[in-house]
């Protein structure tokens, strides 16, 4: 996961973007636009990316308009300024013609194109280059990306064997001139960003993710290098039994096989609780439901409900995801491997 830094930003939130990215690498690679409308003292900010480049090796790409090229004096063949700054990558879109890229990329620079609205024949017209796709973030609501149209341009990046990025939302704060979020997808404009990275690896796997704004919930931040470093899938609970808590204490592999209703966890056959919660109206999407005696062998097996089903009297609630982090439920695919956590933590 990557994160953005901007000049409009104020000093307390570049601190804490730059503090969250070193968790993830000591030399990070941040994201950052030098063509925004309302950021004044330019130069400045070059220089305070320029001290994190010497300090601790932080590198950029940079959203740029031939406008900010002439702000700065430089043509797309003298770039050497930006590059001895720590800009590594432009992400270039309106104004530039192929032969500026050509240009721009014989510098040394990487080459990133508008992923959201480049079509095959311009991305075809740069096949000498090393491209990569970044994708848009959209400031005003409604206008963000539909999953069809997300997939489908991913899809022009991923037949040529290029990488792509998209954007997910901040959580901690969120930038001028709406705040109101800068997803790529509009769905994901107000959901947290544990859901929203997961339903973009889901989509796109294998796809990078970049925090648009800010910074995101230390404890999303966890669960996502939990993810990368372990693949196991964090979910968490906000109802549990006091005798399921064994649920908690390891990992749990849900079966190969794919059903309609639920995801059957491995290894939970031939307990007992010692205690059963109530049944409710239904058994919801999230719910933990057990198995009990009159199950037989299956008796003590967990499902976790991914479809809402009516009440079995023979089945009894034992937790419930927490309603936050239920979108994650029907991305889960049998053999996964998750990890349930008590939400909010005690």
């Amino acid at each position: 996961m990557l994160f953005s830094i901007y000049p409009t930003d104020p000093p307390d939130v570049r601190a804490a973007v730059v503090d969250q990215a070193r968790r993830l690498a000591s030399e990070p690679t941040l994201f950052t636009s030098l063509h925004i409308p309302e950021a004044d003292a330019l130069e400045e900010f070059l220089d305070e990316l320029a001290s994190l480049h010497r300090d601790i090796g932080a590198t950029f790409w940079a959203d740029v308009s031939p406008a900010t090229l002439e702000r700065f004096g430089l043509g797309v063949d003298d770039l050497d300024d930006l590059a001895a700054k720590g800009v590594m990558g432009l992400r270039i879109d309106y104004g530039f013609d192929t032969s500026d890229i050509a240009r721009i990329a014989a510098t040394g620079l990487s080459i990133a194109l508008n992923a959201s609205t480049v079509t095959a024949e311009e991305l075809d017209r740069c096949a000498e280059f090393d491209v990569t796709g970044w994708h848009n973030y959209y400031p005003r609501p409604e206008t963000g990306l539909s999953v069809e149209h997300f997939l489908n341009q991913t899809s022009l990046f991923r037949e040529r064997g290029l990488p792509v990025l998209a954007f997910i939302p901040g959580e901690v704060t969120q930038r001028a001139p709406l705040h109101r979020g800068l997803p790529t997808l509009e769905a994901q404009r107000h959901v947290n960003a544990w859901v929203n990275w997961m339903r973009l690896q889901r989509l796109a796997p294998g796809i990078d993710v970049v925090c648009a704004e800010g910074t995101v919930r230390d404890e999303h931040l966890e669960w996502i290098e939990r993810f990368q470093d372990t693949g196991e899938l964090t979910l968490p609970l906000s109802e549990l039994a006091p005798g399921a808590r064994y649920l908690l204490d390891q990992p749990w592999c849900l079966r190969a096989e794919q059903s309609d209703i639920s995801q059957r966890l491995e290894g939970t056959r031939g307990r007992a609780l010692d205690d059963h919660l109530p049944h409710g109206p239904q058994r919801r999407v999230g719910a933990l439901q057990m198995d009990g005696p009159a199950w037989k062998r299956y008796a003590g097996e967990v499902h976790l409900m991914t479809t809402v089903r009516p009440v079995d009297p023979d089945q009894f609630c034992i937790g419930q995801v927490a309603s936050p982090y239920v979108d994650v439920v029907p991305e889960l695919r049998g053999r996964d491997c998750v990890r349930f956590v008590q939400w909010p933590s005690v």
